[in-house]
């Protein structure tokens, strides 16, 4: 199945920020800010979340940030407003 994302490149916004020789891995936080987000006092999940993807997948033409899906704004249960797309 193809989604049509409108996205841009992992690789691109990496290359942006120059990351040193020695980088090894992409850490992704998570907004947590319970202002915004009140469900987020769930103890469910410790908080914030915190993600590293390895330097080689993030590289990869296929890793996007996606912000379209379907000609509209990312709805928030498809992780608006920014989603990771690795395939």
């Amino acid at each position: 199945m193809v989604i049509p994302w409108i996205d841009y490149s992992l690789s691109k916004l990496t290359k942006k920020v120059k990351p040193t020789g020695n980088a090894k891995h992409i850490t992704f936080n998570m907004l947590a800010d319970n202002r915004q987000m009140p469900g987020l006092r769930s103890p469910v999940l410790e908080r914030p979340y915190v993600e590293g993807l390895p330097m080689d997948k993030a590289m990869h033409s296929l890793a996007l940030r996606t912000f379209v899906i379907y000609g509209h704004v990312l709805p928030n249960h498809n992780g608006a407003p920014v989603r990771m797309v690795l395939s």
